[in-house]
């Protein structure tokens, strides 16, 4: 994708094929997504981009792909701990529910290893995917350390699945990173 803001303007052609999808680059929770957030032509980017912008915002334009966005929530520990695959949009039709990713499980099993052994070790952690049912096609859509533990929140949602509330995740949460740390004099004393 591409980042647009007043400054910078809006480029004459598209740097990637369409279709495209066009949001505020720094939005939470679908806020202010609309139906012309989807468009077909640059021309349209542009108009919709322009409105964005117009209200203040900086726009990302990504390439359009089809599917559904499913949040992998990830504890740390030995090894990391998928709890789930929770779809988490509040505007959409699905709601806050947990999905099946059917064949697709470990291969996104696959995807948090690499991630753990490249970033790790983290006290938690979700990956957003755009997963097409139909065709199989699964995109990154972001990764985010330390994200939020609301309860309404992906993490939480699966977690009360395996029958662990809140409070337990903070538990775990903490222990976690206070056993992990506590031989990282270099960063000072823990004070609890």
């Amino acid at each position: 994708g591409i980042g647009l803001s007043g400054e910078k303007g809006i480029p004459d052609k598209a740097p990637f094929p369409g279709p495209y999808f066009v949001k505020k680059r720094f939005g939470a929770a679908s806020g202010g997504i609309r139906e012309d957030s989807i468009c077909s032509s640059w021309k349209a980017v542009g108009s919709c981009a322009r409105r964005l912008m117009e209200e203040g915002h900086e726009v990302l334009v990504e390439q359009y792909c089809e599917g559904i966005d499913v949040t992998v929530p990830v504890l740390g520990g030995e090894n990391a701990v998928i709890l789930g695959y929770v779809h988490l949009k509040l505007h959409d039709h699905l709601g806050y529910q947990l999905v099946s990713v059917q064949a697709m499980e470990q291969d996104i099993a696959c995807d948090v290893r690499k991630i753990w052994s490249a970033l790790g070790p983290m006290d938690y952690f979700r990956i957003d995917y755009r997963i097409d049912f139909e065709t199989g096609e699964r995109r990154i859509l972001e990764m985010n350390i330390c994200c939020h533990l609301g309860k309404s929140g992906s993490i939480c949602l699966a977690a009360a699945e395996h029958g662990y509330s809140q409070a337990d995740l903070l538990k775990y949460i903490i222990a976690y990173s206070m056993d992990r740390q506590k031989n990282l004099r270099q960063y000072g004393t823990w004070l609890i």
